[in-house]
């Protein structure tokens, strides 16, 4: 059986988020006194990413993600169903 840090890591994709499990994992691998650079080299994850993760649970004493900030839609859902009634009104397209 693989250990628990293999586990959670092996699933890990490049430049992905981290989960929920390896943020609590970073956490109380911090807690209980481990260098943010042996946790990187466990989970095998860059230690600034670490370090944020830690530098997080100390500002707002919490290990979930924080939301991120979308681009705003250009059209609306109402935008969306005028179009596509007036496609539906013309189906039929010439070419020239």
């Amino acid at each position: 059986m693989r250990p628990f840090r293999a586990q959670i890591a092996a699933r890990r994709m490049p430049n992905g988020d981290l989960s929920e499990a390896e943020r609590i994992y970073i956490l109380t691998q911090w807690e209980g006194g481990y260098s943010a650079r042996e946790t990187s080299n466990a989970l095998g994850c860059a230690q600034r990413t670490v370090q944020r993760v830690i530098q997080r649970f100390k500002a707002d004493n919490t290990y979930e993600k924080r939301t991120r900030i979308c681009r705003l839609a250009k059209l609306t859902s109402r935008d969306h169903r005028q179009l596509l009634r007036e496609v539906k009104k013309s189906l039929k397209i010439k070419y020239y």
